[in-house]
């Protein structure tokens, strides 16, 4: 389904250096852009969130452990030591390579966090530019869950944010960025029911809004337990409750799993109980996405047997979250019962391969259970991005900005809201200061804006290529340093190759820039593109090539000063002048490296980029030979998914066909017997036939064939495999 929106919110992140605030009501497909975003960007990224919860089920990390930020506020202007956000020598490159961050559940992200990570990324990325100059993808609904400012730090932030919410960093204010709010609801169907939920999520609860809602109250409602309902509460200690006194209700055995946890995996994040006890008769939410798309993250069932080795949930196939099963199992009844598996969480973390350059996700913990949890009730906070088909809300004692909206916005329907007690006036808590922002912020970039930014974009780039100011930055430090320990009488020779270095940085290399920089936007701005525009790119190479010179020059009288201020009595002067020249060496020759590939190949934006990562990770800017190519492990795992055929099983089948489907029903009954289990839990008859209709031969054909996945691969695919080849006539 086509969404303009969405398209060029995709644009904007992949074509363009411009930053982007992307938010929405619940429902309007902000995590689903995050996931495709992750399928098929091709820019350097790195997805971070504030929580553990958050970053897990983004497939990232969180924004402190990526940072090695402090839990502390970070308070503007105060005199940090270098100890207090130090960062090895590996985040440093990983930080000066990417091209763009994404930062989900912005929502919940407090404004001195976003401005510390702006401090980070401006120092260690040696730019003045707001956020070191890296693109910012912000993802979240404002009218969900807030930030969290205990009174004692607000107390001290307060004197310097307006508020906490992310929009009051002092680092976003100073970035252009565009705010897209999503509008096409994917959630609710129902006109009436978005309505109502628009007028709560706006602060327009009116008398007629909060009447049509309190008209779901229903006294004492004890729902059927084959109905599915959940119970949203707005404190922990009151899910708690539910969960226990329902599950000692059941008069069946107890059974505890315990999950096993390797490597680095924090108690915060843990997506389920570390312990998990489970009856016959519990209703539980699955809390994770089946690869064979049995059930997804809120899908609610009910136990329906169990023993010390697991157990088995039986779902309703008329619940939307299992809606894409009942079509395949329309024959086999409204519900299905799933043999449930252990599944494994990952806490990843992001690395640089020192041969190849490229960003990896490296895997520092598992966290291995059963994918439910005890749902007769959950926390609004814990329901945020679920979908639900029937719950019961109290949201009475609602005490934080926009819970209330988020409770009512997890119903797909008004139908399948039940309210145990009204829905007070006090419990529609909207903070203005947010209501304002979005108000102020919201737009639609036309076609016209796309093509500036990327103009802009290309314009950045050319300006990061030719910008020698942190070598002018190291140089003036490198004068401090020698005017007060060196003077000029007694160490003439010092003095003088310092002029000289910097008399080139100014007249040769900064001031050459800056009038070059005049030629290269009026080039651009008459012929954007790049590729056909040949005057640009003969001036870049002529450019690149001029620099290289005054580079070689300022790295000689380097290497002198730092010959010199060794010898210097002072361990301390001694110790911070070989930093300096150290680190303006390495400009020096990073600056050489990119500029030695654009003279020679031209600025090509792709494989410039690349060049440039790799030229910050300190290797050449072009793989040596014999370097293996780039690889990441998430490569390599996105290389391993087998796209799903497309297999058309309405058709009448052939013999060869019929045969072969036979042969497989005979199987799947028999190992349905043995597990007793219903057939189409083994093979659903649409699957079957795909199967029979295929053939497939090879363990990677197999996995190509809807409603086989890696689960059922590895349960079933070598006796499938030799059914088909055995059924099959030969050749």
């Amino acid at each position: 389904m086509s969404n303009p929106q969405i398209e060029i919110a995709h644009k904007i992140i992949t074509q363009t250096r411009h930053s982007l605030f992307l938010t929405g009501k619940a429902g309007t497909g902000k995590t689903t852009f995050l996931h495709n975003l992750r399928r098929e960007n091709k820019k350097r990224m790195v997805v971070l969130a504030p929580t553990g919860i958050a970053a897990i089920n983004a497939g990232g990390s969180t924004l402190h452990s990526f940072f090695q930020l402090p839990f502390s506020p970070y308070i503007p202007g105060a005199n940090y030591s270098k100890e207090s956000f130090k960062l090895n020598k590996q985040k440093i490159r990983i930080i000066r390579g990417l091209d763009l961050i994404v930062i989900d559940e912005i929502s919940m992200v407090r404004a001195d966090l976003l401005d510390s990570v702006d401090n980070i990324l401006r120092r260690v990325r040696r730019s003045a530019l707001p956020f070191g100059g890296v693109q910012l993808l912000m993802i979240g609904d404002l009218s969900q869950l807030s930030p969290v400012a205990k009174e004692d730090e607000w107390q001290l932030l307060s004197r310097h944010y307006t508020t906490p919410y992310f929009f009051s960093s002092h680092a976003l204010a100073s970035l252009p960025y565009t705010t897209i709010e999503l509008t096409q609801v994917y959630r609710q169907n129902d006109p009436t029911f978005v309505n109502l939920l628009n007028n709560i999520r706006e602060g327009r609860a009116d008398d007629a809004t909060l009447a049509a809602l309190n008209s779901r109250y229903v006294p004492g409602f004890q729902p059927k337990e084959e109905d599915g309902y959940i119970r949203l509460v707005t404190h922990n200690r009151m899910a708690d409750a539910i969960n226990e006194r329902e599950l000692n209700r059941l008069p069946s055995e107890a059974f505890r799993f315990s999950a096993q946890v390797k490597g680095t995996f924090p108690q915060l994040s843990y997506p389920t109980e570390e312990k998990l006890t489970l009856k016959e008769g519990a209703q539980v939410m699955f809390v994770k996405n089946d690869p064979e798309h049995r059930y997804v993250n809120g899908t609610i069932g009910r136990i329906v047997s169990i023993n010390a080795k697991g157990f088995v949930v039986r779902v309703s196939l008329h619940d939307s979250t299992a809606s894409s099963l009942a079509a395949a199992n329309k024959d086999n009844g409204p519900t299905m019962d799933i043999d449930v598996m252990r599944e494994v969480w990952e806490n990843t973390r992001y690395s640089l391969n020192e041969k190849t350059a490229e960003l990896e996700e490296v895997i520092d913990g598992k966290f291995e259970q059963y994918p439910v949890k005890l749902a007769w009730a959950i926390t609004v906070h814990k329901s945020q991005g679920l979908t639900f088909d029937r719950a019961i809300l109290d949201v009475s004692h609602s005490f934080a900005h926009g819970q209330t909206y988020v409770a009512l916005s997890r119903l797909k329907t008004l139908e399948g809201l039940v309210l145990s007690a009204p829905i007070p006036r006090e419990a529609i808590i909207i903070d203005p200061s947010v209501a304002h922002f979005i108000a102020a912020t919201s737009c639609t970039p036309s076609v016209s804006d796309l093509s500036l930014w990327e103009q802009q974009g290309l314009t950045a780039a050319f300006n990061e290529l030719f910008d020698f100011s942190s070598l002018r930055a190291q140089l003036n430090l490198l004068t401090r340093q020698v005017d007060a320990h060196f003077p000029s009488s007694r160490f003439p020779k010092l003095a003088k190759e310092l002029n000289e270095a910097i008399a080139t940085c100014n007249d040769h290399l900064e001031s050459v820039a800056q009038r070059f920089s005049l030629q290269y936007t009026a080039l651009l701005q008459s012929n954007p593109d790049i590729e056909a525009n040949t005057h640009l790119q003969e001036r870049l190479t002529k450019a690149a090539n001029y620099f290289l010179n005054p580079l070689a020059a300022v790295a000689k009288n380097l290497d002198f000063i730092n010959a010199t201020t060794i010898k210097a009595g002072n361990k301390i002067v001694r110790t911070s002048c070989r930093e300096i020249c150290t680190n303006a060496k390495e400009v020096c020759q990073q600056k050489k490296t990119i500029l030695t590939y654009v003279g020679e190949e031209g600025f090509h934006t792709e494989a410039y980029n690349a060049a440039r990562v790799r030229t910050l990770s300190g290797l050449s800017a072009r793989p040596q030979k014999g370097e293996a190519e780039p690889t990441s492990e998430k490569a390599s795992r996105a290389a391993k998914k087998t796209e799903k055929k497309a297999v058309d099983t309405s058709a009448e089948l052939s013999p060869e066909q019929s045969a072969r489907a036979e042969a497989l029903r005979a199987w799947r009954l028999e190992r349905a017997k043995a597990i007793d289990k219903p057939a189409f839990v083994v093979l659903t008859d649409q699957t079957l036939r795909a199967l029979a209709i295929t053939a497939p031969t090879t363990p990677d054909e197999l996995l190509s064939i809807p409603g086989i996945g890696p689960q059922k691969a590895n349960q079933y695919g070598e006796e499938i495999l030799s059914i088909i080849l055995q059924a099959s006539p030969k050749k």
